[in-house]
């Protein structure tokens, strides 16, 4: 068991940093701005999954420490958050506030990259990009590849402005940390979960009704039953948190 993690967890606040829209996009479009960067804008997500594998993942739970910003994206996540350290954050969602920045990088004539997906997928996502937006440099490449030093010398060679990852949930953010200093541009990077997916077809957007109910989580357990286990293991480390929570108190 290892209740070191959840000690971390717990002290850090889940290492939630931003839980306001606007405010996040106008950091991030601040920093994209910028003619000369010092370090790379790293922006990730905390769910249900995320607990997960900060129970089980030092190495993923460590990548956290790198982050700029972070935000919420769950409700039953949140609620969670809430009752264990009694702060409550708003969630954001990666499938609002993306297109705004995208928009923004369109009006600047930024370079785009997209990491993450299948092959065909990624080509489709590329191609959507250019045709939404006019005056973005898109390129990018699939999220299946063994060797790091050509996509990062892929990615430099693009000038990247803002790099979007969506490897999958712990993939991407350990990659992010092993290789954003090689980056050298220091783009924003945003990891993106399977939103790669999404832009490329491969996947639906969940309906409005699932949108407006925060009910995303019951959407993908329709399409993707495979995320079940990683769901169920979420609400274990849930219950682990909150009995080391109880007993806290206790102690105290």
């Amino acid at each position: 068991m290892k209740f070191k993690n959840l000690q971390i967890i717990l002290s850090s606040n889940f290492f939630i940093t931003i839980s306001d829209e606007a405010l996040l996009i106008k950091k991030i479009e601040r920093f994209i701005s910028l003619i000369k960067r010092e370090k790379a804008f790293v922006v990730y997500y905390v769910y249900l999954g995320t607990l997960v594998h900060f129970y089980s993942d030092e190495y993923f739970l460590k990548s956290f420490s790198f982050a700029t910003e972070v935000y919420l994206d769950g409700v039953f996540t949140g609620w969670i958050i809430q009752l264990i350290t009694g702060k409550k954050y708003s969630t954001l969602c990666t499938q609002f506030f993306l297109p705004k920045i995208l928009s923004y990088c369109d009006n600047g004539e930024k370079n785009v990259f997209l990491l993450g997906s299948d092959d065909k997928t990624i080509r489709k996502a590329i191609k959507k990009l250019k045709d939404d937006y006019k005056n973005i440099s898109v390129d990018g490449h699939g999220g299946y590849f063994k060797d790091d030093e050509t996509i990062i010398n892929k990615i430099n060679s693009h000038d990247t402005d803002l790099l979007v990852v969506g490897m999958g949930l712990s993939t991407q953010e350990k990659w992010v940390y092993a290789n954003a200093e090689k980056l050298k541009t220091h783009p924003v990077i945003i990891c993106v979960g399977n939103y790669v997916d999404f832009m490329g077809g491969k996947v639906d957007l969940p309906p409005n009704f699932f949108r407006k109910y925060n009910l995303r989580w019951l959407y993908r357990i329709f399409v993707e039953p495979r995320v079940i286990k990683r769901y169920l293991g979420g609400v274990v480390v849930v219950a682990l948190l909150i009995i080391c929570y109880i007993f806290e108190k206790k102690r105290l």
